[in-house]
């Protein structure tokens, strides 16, 4: 696909490196890049960035830095005449500076924008920046590929980000495209779209699955035994402390913090929690299931071969030679990257820091997919089967598990939330698949 970089003289702007508020530039031939014509406010003002691959901290350094630097003077100034702002404004800026997506939304932002782009470039249309009648045409396109509410949404959603990012005005805040995306809304419901959810864990599957823990075939009885401890931390810490599988698998030993007699998991990002989220990981008097045992008992095991592998769920590996050790998921599978996709001769043109950032996101994808593999196929060696149609397996289930059990047994709905990291009490609700009462006054017992 052509590289949607403008040209500016001799040089372009195609890459924000991997440190935040930098931007590389790199120096290249001259390269014809069709746009249409676009009146000139439409057009970037501060910088020419290739966006479709963008991590955290370059879309964040990206965030029209000119229009930003307005707002920061305006403040001062009102700050300046009325002490009560000053107190806040800082706090204002902040707020504004930090405010990312999560790294779930942003893959998806990724997928989805890329999704739009191969597609503008089948048809012939511009993509950055698109127009609404652009818009339109592909939230139709995708109505006749049969694709939910919810994916159509998220590729609005999406295309907004990176028009914003890139500077350029948002096509997607035209009425009609509003509209439409309200008109797809409406015709789902209306059709009854089955909504498809992670079958939640319940205690007695849990129990069920660390009963039947995989009986692996290896030639050193002492490997078969490090992977199954293994999966018997990943899933009773998982479903103990409601964590996501993508949190497991990029959790650093450095996140286990001893307060007193409690290990918590901490760690300093969280989709809900910004500013970082700290979980208990307790003694339960089951000892079958606690979740404490199983995290002690992998840390004992896998200590002799850990060496300086920082991964808190490393996955044992056995050499040739016979020998076991602990290898980085996320690591091995960046070096497996670089290895087979070189950055040299890249047919779409995108600068080796950019392609290196994307290899990262592809190994770290690949990482935990890997682990939500093996959980899933955990919980169908355990017999474990969803309870209706519009359930499945997935590792999710075990986050919605905890939360469902919790509800199930009476537990309040903020406490629910404070454990499992939930920012809203209304994802309480939707995560639980325990049946509410539909009387307050049950609980009197009158």
């Amino acid at each position: 696909m052509p590289s949607l970089v403008a040209q500016r003289g001799d040089s372009r702007v195609i890459a924000a490196t991997g440190r935040p508020g930098t931007v590389s530039v790199m120096t290249t031939p001259p390269r014809t890049v069709t746009r249409s014509a676009r009146p000139a406010k439409d057009r970037r003002r501060d910088v020419d960035v290739d966006v479709r691959l963008l991590s955290h901290d370059d879309a964040t350094a990206l965030v029209a830095p000119a229009e930003l630097s307005v707002i920061w003077d305006e403040m001062a100034a009102l700050a300046s005449r009325n002490p009560a702002l000053a107190a806040i404004a800082e706090r204002a800026r902040d707020l504004a500076s930090t405010g990312q997506l999560a790294d779930n939304s942003l893959r998806s932002y990724q997928s989805q924008w890329r999704c739009f782009t191969d597609w503008c470039e089948k048809v012939g249309l511009t993509s950055l920046p698109a127009s609404p009648a652009t818009v339109l045409l592909y939230v139709a396109h995708r109505v006749d590929q049969k694709r939910t509410a919810g994916t159509i949404s998220v590729s609005i959603a999406a295309i907004r980000s990176y028009h914003l990012r890139a500077g350029y005005t948002n096509p997607t805040d035209h009425a009609a495209v509003s509209r439409a995306r309200a008109a797809v809304a409406r015709s789902s419901a209306v059709a009854g779209s089955t909504v498809v959810k992670a079958h939640p864990i319940s205690l007695d599957e849990l129990r069920s699955m660390v009963d039947c823990l995989p009986d692996l075939n290896f030639r050193k009885k002492q490997m078969a035994e490090l992977l199954r401890i293994r999966l018997k931390a990943v899933g009773l810490v998982t479903w103990f402390t409601g964590r996501r599988l993508d949190e497991m698998a990029r959790a650093q030993i450095t996140w286990l913090v001893l307060r007193g007699d409690v290990q918590y998991l901490e760690s300093d990002h969280q989709k809900m929690k910004r500013d970082g989220f700290a979980t208990p990981i307790e003694k339960i008097a089951d000892t079958s299931i606690c979740p404490r045992s199983a995290l002690d008992d992998w840390l004992r095991v896998s200590a002799p071969f850990r060496g300086d592998v920082q991964q808190l769920f490393a996955l044992p590996v056995l050499e040739e030679s016979g020998e076991i050790r602990l290898v980085d998921t996320i690591s091995a599978a960046l070096q497996k990257r670089r290895a087979t996709r070189r950055c040299d001769g890249n047919p779409e043109g995108v600068s080796p820091d950019l392609f290196e950032a994307k290899q990262r996101s592809d190994a770290l994808e690949a990482a935990i997919a890997r682990l939500r593999y093996d959980v899933v196929r955990w919980m169908k060696l355990a017999g474990v089967e969803p309870r209706s149609n519009d359930r499945t397996l997935r590792g999710h289930g075990m986050r919605r598990g905890v939360v469902t059990e919790l509800r199930a047994n009476g537990a309040d709905p903020r406490a629910v939330a404070d454990r499992v990291g939930f920012a809203s009490l209304d994802l309480v609700e939707r995560y639980s698949d325990a049946a509410q009462g539909t009387n307050a006054l049950d609980v009197l017992g009158l």
